[in-house]
């Protein structure tokens, strides 16, 4: 089975958090996810997170903190989803390859149809902001 390592980014700004809805189709189709995509070859999380969020919604960001990974097995491959805390720094977010994008204030992230390798790491950034 396929593997690939990805990273996504929680992009904070004061009490909320910008989530991403797919588009339908496919795995994690219309679901909601925290924007981030496959590590490439000789990339490092870092610079795949820069280069994904500049392509998915045109910003620039900086890292704040990582979290745990989340391994999770779809139907047709397994992931290692590294989460990273980030800020932007610079534009402001379009949803150049999403369906929609929304901030939302950190005690609703429940409220959202999460995809399945997001939904542990929406539930760990909840309880690390609730200590």
């Amino acid at each position: 089975m396929k593997h690939l390592d990805v990273v996504c980014a929680i992009i904070t700004r004061k009490d909320n958090v910008l989530a991403a809805k797919r588009h339908p189709g496919g795995p994690a189709g219309d679901k909601w996810e925290f924007p981030g995509g496959k590590i490439k070859v000789n990339e490092t999380p870092a610079q795949a997170i820069q280069r994904e969020i500049k392509e998915e919604l045109g910003v620039t960001i900086k890292q704040i903190e990582r979290l745990e990974i989340n391994q999770h097995t779809y139907p047709e491959f397994k992931i290692s989803l590294l989460p990273i805390i980030c800020e932007i720094t610079d534009g402001e977010p379009m949803a150049i390859e999403h369906a929609e994008i929304r901030w939302i204030a950190i005690e609703k992230l429940l409220n959202l149809d999460w995809a399945e390798a997001d939904q542990p790491i929406v539930r760990r950034y909840l309880a690390k902001e609730r200590k």
